[in-house]
Parts: C-alpha cells; structure tokens; sequence
C-alpha cells in the first residue's frame, strides 16, 4: 500500500502541524477492490455480493518507514477480478487511508481470496 488518502494526510496534517486532535482508528479494515479508488476514496468499485466483507487488518512495528500485515486473511468473495485493496476505519463505509493497486489483477471465481502474511506493506 502506497496511496495515502487525501483524508489521511489532512488529519495528519492537522495533527501534527496545527494541534487538532485526531484519535487514531482502531481496529482498521483491508477491503479489496475491482476498480481501484482515488486517493479521494471516489471512484473505485469495492467487492459486492456473495459473504464478502472487510476484514481486520493487524500490522507490525515500523521498520525504517514499512510495516507489514501479521495474519493472513481469507475472503469470501464472489466471482470477480480483484484490483487492488484499500485500508479503512470502520468495516462498512466511512473513511478509506490507503490503497494500492496489486502487482497484477487476481481474478477469482467464486469461493475464496487470501492474503499471506506480510503481503500486504505499508510505507511512508
């Protein structure tokens, strides 16, 4: 994941820069994507239909400005090319903080979708 959202680096910089309190979420969703957003959190097609669902999302200490993910993660998903993942505050909705496009689209049929551990990287 590289894209910060614009919603993301605003409450950063309110934070930081102009002491505006932010509380941190937590815990924070992976959902995957079959269109993937902007960094404004428009434009993109989240998964839909079947059980999916965004999932909790665990990540380890910063090492030199990258984390990783520390469980892998199985979705239930219908058939679908996947895109990219997003990072969110809440399960459903709200506010997106990253996303990133995967290294090459995954299509699934219907069944299942994982992520491995440390598969998914955060840097800044």
């Amino acid at each position: 994941m590289s894209g910060m959202s614009d919603y993301l680096v605003t409450k950063l910089i309110d934070h930081v820069l102009r002491n505006t309190a932010y509380t941190k979420p937590w815990p924070v969703y992976l959902g995957l994507f079959t269109v993937q957003p902007g960094d404004d959190g428009t434009g993109g097609t989240e998964v839909v239909g079947g059980s999916y669902a965004r999932k909790t999302i665990t990540f380890g200490a910063d090492s030199g400005g990258v984390t990783f993910n520390t469980a892998a993660l199985t979705f239930d998903v219908p058939a679908c090319t996947i895109v990219a993942g997003g990072i969110f505050d809440a399960v459903s909705g709200v506010n997106m903080l990253f996303n990133a496009r995967f290294t090459q689209p995954r299509t699934v049929l219907a069944g299942t979708f994982s992520i491995q551990v440390g598969d998914v990287v955060v840097q800044l």
